[in-house]
């Protein structure tokens, strides 16, 4: 008696010969040999192509028409810089900061402990990269301020930059007064 094999099952077939360890099969393949998402009837609905279509081409249409016009496009230009001054940190007994021009070696400012906490954060900040990085640790700070009214904060060692105007006026003045002639003197 044989048993009956459910239809959406791949039926038996009769072996016409073994090569080489390989039963070869004749006659016609029944049931499904492969299983894939489009044979299960998951195809992309034709609406969501033409929908996915539409945004790539809107978006191709909107870059070029930023590019060509230049409405919605933002533009950062680099002013000139007025000032730049170069500065190292020295920390000395009773964890007084030392504020020193790197191209002369004057010092602009003793700060107290436990003062200019900005001043302090953001060069610890700093510090922690260049260890990170293994990058000089005496290499110093470029302090500049440019025409367009930012003042910035460089560490020459690793090329990172503080756009310090997004820290207030009150810790922007903190780093600003570095940029005076008159300060150290």
């Amino acid at each position: 008696m044989r048993e009956s094999v459910p239809e959406h099952l791949p039926q038996a077939r009769p072996v016409s010969g073994i090569v080489g360890g390989i039963a070869l099969v004749s006659g016609p393949v029944s049931g499904r040999a492969h299983s894939s998402a489009a044979s299960r009837g998951a195809d992309i609905p034709r609406a969501l192509q033409i929908g996915m279509i539409a945004m790539v081409v809107f978006a191709i249409a909107a870059a070029a028409f930023g590019k060509i016009t230049d409405i919605g496009t933002v533009r950062n230009e680099q002013s000139r810089p007025i000032a730049i001054r170069d500065i190292t940190f020295a920390e000395r007994a009773g964890d007084v900061l030392d504020v020193i021009d790197a191209r002369d070696g004057a010092t602009l400012l003793a700060i107290a402990p436990e003062k200019e906490g900005f001043v302090r954060g953001a060069l610890r900040g700093l510090m922690r990269q260049r260890l990170v990085m293994n990058a000089a640790r005496d290499a110093p700070f470029r302090v500049i301020s440019w025409e367009d009214g930012r003042v910035t904060l460089s560490d020459t060692a690793t090329g990172q930059t503080l756009t310090l105007n997004a820290f207030g006026a009150t810790n922007l003045a903190a780093f600003s007064r570095f940029l005076d002639p008159g300060i150290g003197k």
